[in-house]
């Protein structure tokens, strides 16, 4: 028996089962505007994604379930006329919304004379991230 963190291997059947943490279906849209100057172009980005929930596990156990999801990020970006370098603002998950990647079983280390203890870990998506990047080409 192979033992990994307390918890032993075990067999699984996984025939017409779905790939564990694949969604049945995602939605990306992404329009661009370009606004041009006489010094350079703004573009003005958003992105809008939405994915169908997903399960962590062959299983097929509910609570191994991620709930569907939504996210819309933005971005402005200048570029002068020379374009050796872009500024970039972005705000990534605009709305806040919080969401789930996947959900994760695990177990705590195993302690001497102490049965492992089993647990259901949800990983999130990321929460609201904004940023001012300046990208310089040589």
């Amino acid at each position: 028996m192979i033992i990994s963190g307390g918890l032993p291997y075990q067999p699984q059947c996984i025939n017409g089962a779905a790939l564990k943490g694949a969604s049945p279906w995602k939605l990306y849209v992404s329009p661009q505007y370009r606004f041009d100057f006489d010094r350079g172009s703004l573009d003005l980005i958003a992105n809008y994604s939405m994915r169908a929930g997903n399960i962590s596990s062959y299983s097929g156990n509910p609570i191994y379930e991620a709930p569907s999801y939504d996210s819309i990020d933005l971005r402005v970006m200048w570029t002068p006329d020379k374009g050796d370098y872009k500024i970039t603002a972005f705000v990534n998950n605009v709305t806040d919304n919080t969401g789930t990647e996947y959900v994760l079983a695990g177990a705590s280390p195993v302690l001497v004379g102490q049965p492992p203890e089993n647990y259901i870990q949800n990983v999130f998506v990321i929460p609201r991230t904004w940023g001012l990047q300046f990208q310089k080409t040589f």
